[in-house]
């Protein structure tokens, strides 16, 4: 096979050559078979070349639309948690400006973690329990105002009973004008018109109108006094025509709520405080009047100036009287004269009698007392000190005829009054000072919302 074929090569070389067929008709047969198919193929070539160039810019142009889906997808996560950390910053701000609509108490910040079925937050679960200082019985703030009451606590969740729930029922009071009334939880009302109900008000003056802010009243048992309820929706006169009803359109969104505050005192705490504070004024008091007539019975005793010394129970009478007022004047000069009595006087009670009566007639002038105007302490003092002085004389030693009242009144009332008012310059500033710490500590014990 191998000989054949070289043999019928040759001999078409030989052809070529002596018969002149490499350009003849032999390439126009060539040209009408094979340039067709040269441009057949030249064309199938060309378009697969476009196709494979459309297939790799198809895959750059997916490959970048992948990139940017991506972008896409990051910008947008980022866009989501801009909105929701604006969201959060949002309701923080809230939560901070209600912080500080109630200065007055400690509060926790919760998150709100579970509900009951329906579409209030009539009962719900907050994050923070007793590891956080709440109690049961502690009362709940978010928004504008009241959101309820804490029922169930643990370690790290409490449990609360919102304003809305059929169960709740609080004494509430119209800001505007200090009625009082109740006010109920109703979900029903609530699916119906997004109200609470309102029952019992005794707007004697009929100045009660709609849109008048209730708040909690002072003889609540567990509220807080002064917390926003909500604002009058709608009120009507009762069929006794004693008292009025209506409707409150709760200060909070009780369909969306996700932070609260919760108070870290109890109502019963708060009370306990009071006391204290009271009782603290009194035993300062008393202190300071046991002090005073040491001094005066002991050491100005040493320093009086012919057989004379300043009164200083005077003096601490008539300045608890007008920076105090009537009752605690009165209570002041009692306990003073008192003593006076005990260790001096001859009749138990003349002198507590007299510094009673100086005492209130003192706590007369609280109106137009003024701390920083030492005028009217000064003419207070001096004139309690001369009347004392005077009903002493009149009651002890007129009637027994001992001395002539000239006398008595140049040696002994007149010298005292000098000496009296002497003491007073730096004395009343003392009592003054005292007076002032006491009275700051009854207001951060007596503080309420407004």
């Amino acid at each position: 096979m191998l000989i054949l074929l070289t043999a019928v090569c040759g001999i078409l070389v030989y052809a070529s050559f002596t018969m002149n067929l490499s350009g003849g008709p032999l390439n126009q047969v060539a040209g009408y078979v094979f340039i067709p198919m040269q441009r057949g193929i030249n064309y199938v070539g060309r378009w697969i070349s476009d196709k494979t160039d459309n297939l790799k810019d198809l895959k750059d142009v997916m490959e970048e639309n992948q990139k940017l889906k991506v972008q896409v997808d990051e910008l947008t996560s980022e866009l989501n948690t801009i909105k929701l950390e604006q969201y959060e910053l949002n309701n923080l701000r809230k939560l901070l400006k209600l912080d500080q609509k109630y200065p007055s108490y400690d509060k926790v910040a919760a998150n709100v973690i579970g509900k009951d079925a329906g579409n209030w937050f009539s009962l719900f679960t907050i994050d923070k329990g007793t590891n956080d200082g709440i109690q049961i019985d502690m009362n709940v703030i978010a928004g504008s105002g009241l959101v309820g009451i804490v029922t169930d606590v643990g370690p790290n969740y409490a449990k609360v009973r919102s304003i809305i729930d059929d169960v709740s029922k609080i004494s509430g009071m119209v800001r505007t004008t200090s009625d009082r009334c109740i006010i109920h939880g109703d979900l029903q009302e609530m699916n119906a018109n997004q109200n609470i109900l309102l029952t019992d008000l005794k707007d004697s003056k009929d100045k009660v109108a709609v849109g008048d802010p209730v708040v909690t009243s002072n003889i609540s048992d567990k509220y807080l006094q002064g917390i926003l309820i909500g604002y009058i929706n709608t009120i009507g006169v009762d069929s006794n025509n004693l008292t009025k009803s209506g409707t409150v359109t709760p200060a909070v969104d009780f369909e969306r709520i996700e932070e609260v505050l919760v108070i870290l005192e109890k109502k019963r705490v708060r009370r306990e405080r009071i006391t204290e504070a009271l009782m603290k004024r009194k035993i300062t008091v008393v202190l300071i009047v046991i002090v005073c007539f040491l001094l005066q019975s002991t050491l100005f005793k040493a320093l009086s100036i012919a057989s004379i010394s300043p009164n200083l129970l005077i003096i601490v009478t008539s300045s608890f009287g007008f920076m105090r007022g009537k009752k605690e004047g009165l209570m002041t000069g009692f306990f003073s004269g008192l003593c006076i009595d005990i260790f001096y006087g001859g009749t138990l009670g003349f002198y507590a009698m007299i510094y009673m009566y100086l005492g209130y007639v003192n706590g007369m002038f609280r109106k137009i007392f003024f701390p920083e105007d030492i005028k009217l302490p000064m003419i207070l003092i001096t004139a309690s000190d001369f009347v004392c002085n005077l009903l002493v004389y009149l009651f002890q030693f007129l009637f027994r005829r001992k001395f002539a009242f000239p006398y008595y009144l140049t040696h002994i009332i007149i010298p005292e009054l000098i000496y009296t008012i002497l003491i007073t310059v730096f004395l009343y500033f003392i009592l003054l000072k005292i007076n002032q710490k006491l009275e700051m500590s009854e207001k951060r014990s007596m503080s309420k919302f407004v």
